[in-house]
């Protein structure tokens, strides 16, 4: 048994290794369900570490944060681009759409002084298959992003991505096709040309990708089926351009 488990784990850490075929995404997939923080509250509303949101569907999603935790985090609501007016997150030209409610993970301390409380963790009550959202780091300028599932203590595997230069929100996520994810944690990893904080960033609304269940240790066996079949065809391409 260890040897085959051993045998998984190392298809799912080389199919982590870029995107082309592989299950992690560089750009929205099709959601058929999706977390919308807005019903954790208006504009500034304060949120606590483990706090809780449901999906469209029913699939309790809970928010763990990873640094400075008991300051939580506030909802930060995107502006329209004419009316600056019941929002705290500037208007953008793409990623974010005005009117979008993002969790914001800055916390104040006793004096007022404003510190990041990333990386974020997201847990299901039942496996999901994929999962994607966008990001975007509150200091200016171009982040690093790395995105890591799990099931259970497992890491199933694990990609870095770059924004673009002016650091427009980053589109992460990953579709396994076999609902085996059981969380997610999502860490800025660089951020700005200058002093910045890599635990303060925003997150938008978070999609779920492919069917979801909560027995996930069967769909573990199917995940490893389709990376290494992925795997297998990577190599004959490879081979096939010598």
């Amino acid at each position: 048994m260890k040897n085959i488990s051993s045998s998984i784990l190392l298809a799912m850490a080389v199919a982590s290794s870029g995107f082309a075929g592989g299950p992690f995404l560089s750009s929205p997939g099709t959601a058929i369900d999706n977390v919308n923080w807005s019903s954790l509250g208006s504009d500034g509303t304060l949120f606590s570490s483990g706090v809780t949101d449901n999906s469209t569907l029913g699939n309790t999603t809970t928010v763990t944060l990873g640094t400075d935790a008991t300051l939580g985090g506030l909802t930060s609501v995107v502006c329209v681009q004419t009316d600056p007016s019941n929002c705290s997150w500037g208007y953008q030209s793409s990623g974010y759409n005005p009117g979008d409610t993002l969790l914001w993970f800055e916390g104040l301390d006793s004096n007022s002084n404003a510190f990041g409380t990333g990386p974020v963790t997201f847990s299901f009550a039942s496996n999901v298959a994929g999962v994607g959202e966008y990001i975007q780091a509150t200091a200016a300028g171009a982040f690093d992003v790395t995105l890591t599932l799990y099931n259970g203590n497992t890491v199933i595997g694990s990609q870095a991505y770059a924004s673009d230069g002016s650091g427009h929100p980053l589109f992460v996520g990953a579709d396994l096709s076999s609902a085996t994810i059981s969380s997610i944690t999502i860490a800025v990893t660089s951020c700005g040309s200058g002093p910045c904080d890599v635990n303060d960033f925003s997150a938008n609304t978070l999609q779920l990708y492919g069917l979801t269940s909560a027995t996930p240790e069967p769909a573990t066996f199917a995940l490893a089926g389709t990376l290494l079949a992925w795997l297998a065809a990577r190599k004959r391409f490879a081979k096939g351009n010598n």
